[in-house]
């Protein structure tokens, strides 16, 4: 069962539900080297021996080049935001691209048309949504869709390995599910602050009530809420 205090973890550490990658594996991103996408099933990163393939500058946001990258390539898991996944999916030849296995998303909603449209052109993938801000170090919750024929917009899913997700009240009290909350995440993947700037560190990064002595707990700034099963739903900000 799912307790409305804080999901479970989708994995165990240095490893996922679905597999890992490997030497076969060849990873394409199109985000900057700065962040860190995953790079393989929730939340395994890549192995050694794996490929990670960098867009090259100026084919970011083509989807003709991207569909060609992908096929020659050979790439197996490819990351990039909605709105980019929405124009490759309406690329001639992205149906080629056979030997995709895992598609992820984030950053921003993962509608159920989009679902259904990546679904029908891949077809062996899977796909897979991410939440997390840089303070967490990006990836926080993942969730895997499923291949329904009219699928409702993606939940964030739950905590992936090494991270707890809560969502909390005004007073940093758990909600029950269904009630909208504050989205705070604590575990061993939070930053230790931001650089120079005690004063927002200690406002976001507090300790956590519902951990061990020491633990700290990352206040997002991010509203959601539990679903009945004890996936999270993101809805939205909390200053807007």
């Amino acid at each position: 069962s799912c307790s409305p205090t804080a999901a479970p973890s989708t994995t165990s550490p240095g490893g996922s539900a679905t597999g890992r990658c490997g030497p076969t594996t060849g990873c394409c991103r199109t985000t900057p080297s700065a962040s860190t996408p995953p790079c393989g099933p929730p939340s395994g990163r890549c192995s050694p021996g794996a490929r990670v393939v960098i867009t090259p500058p100026g084919q970011k946001y083509d989807a003709k080049a991207l569909v060609r990258l992908l096929e020659e390539e050979e790439i197996t898991v490819y990351a990039a935001v909605p709105s980019l996944n929405s124009v490759l999916m309406e690329e001639p030849g992205i149906e080629r691209c056979t030997k995709l296995r895992y598609v992820q998303s984030g950053a921003e909603a993962l509608t159920g048309a989009l679902q259904r449209s990546i679904f029908s052109r891949i077809k062996n993938a899977e796909l897979i949504n991410f939440y997390g801000p840089t303070e967490t170090t990006v990836d926080s919750t993942a969730w895997v869709c499923e291949r329904a024929e009219d699928p409702e917009a993606a939940p964030i899913g739950r905590p992936v390995a090494n991270l707890t997700a809560y969502i909390l009240d005004d007073n940093a009290q758990p909600v029950p599910a269904g009630v909208a909350g504050h989205i705070c995440i604590a575990g061993t993947g939070l930053a230790r602050g931001y650089h120079g700037r005690p004063g927002l560190t200690a406002d976001r990064f507090v300790p956590d009530p519902f951990g061990t002595p020491g633990q700290r707990l990352y206040r997002t700034g991010d509203l959601g809420r539990y679903t009945a099963v004890g996936t999270i739903e993101f809805l939205g900000r909390a200053d807007t």
